[in-house]
């Protein structure tokens, strides 16, 4: 089944969020809104869809199934409980929201609409990632008794000074300008919830995964505002 997808906030990652819809066969983008009229007007006309005046009106869109929640951060569960109550299936940009009660409410609503909800992890889907996870999972490394990441970001800064080492690939495109981010990962996870809304399961990435990666941030500023470590809930 061909589900609809609307955006709502057409700022840069909702491109981001087109471009991975467009690679998903069983997905088509219906329609957009943007608090900015002219915004969502222009990137419809961009990519071949609707564009709705408000919310209310792209949630009473029967051809919308999924909704891809790219507003700032600290409307996700705002517009994503909205959403749910029309009974929407529920893509959250990261971070879930910005605080632990907002991603409670938002988890709450969707649970009780019976919807789907995934919070965007996308590098979850990367190749790489998932074959070290299965290296881990079937024991071929040993225990794990250390976890180390790194991950380069590279930035041009508006003096024209640059990072040493020069270009990286991709790595660099993605630093300099979001908006280069490959989005083969992010299909890959929109594809992942299709396949949980159809057997009526859950995503790999569940509003509780997105509210569990909050509480460790919300610890780590606890923790710089206290000058203390900070002890998680088991």
């Amino acid at each position: 089944m061909r589900r609809g997808f609307g955006i709502v906030g057409t700022g840069v990652i909702a491109a981001i969020h087109a471009d991975a819809i467009a690679m998903v066969p069983d997905a088509r983008l219906a329609a957009v809104t943007d608090v900015a009229v002219g915004a969502a007007a222009a990137f419809a006309a961009a990519h071949d869809c609707a564009a709705e005046p408000d919310l209310d009106a792209l949630l009473a869109r029967p051809d919308v199934d999924v909704v891809s929640v790219c507003v700032p951060s600290g409307l996700h569960a705002e517009v994503g409980i909205r959403a749910a109550r029309a009974g929407k299936h529920l893509v959250v940009e990261k971070p879930i929201d910005v605080t632990l009660d907002a991603a409670d409410r938002l988890i709450d609503a969707a649970r009780a609409a019976g919807v789907a909800l995934t919070v965007i992890s996308q590098h979850r889907f990367d190749p790489g990632l998932i074959e070290a996870k299965r290296l881990l999972d079937e024991g071929a490394l040993g225990r794990l008794v250390l976890g180390e990441a790194s991950t380069i970001v590279r930035r041009a800064f508006s003096s024209g000074a640059h990072e040493p080492g020069g270009p990286h690939g991709a790595a660099a495109a993605a630093g300099s300008n979001p908006a280069a981010v490959d989005v083969a990962s992010h299909a890959a996870q929109l594809e992942d919830l299709l396949t949980a809304i159809e057997a009526g399961g859950q995503p790999a990435v569940t509003g509780e995964s997105g509210r569990a990666t909050l509480e460790i941030v919300c610890a780590v500023y606890e923790s710089a505002r206290k000058g203390r470590a900070v002890t998680l809930a088991p």
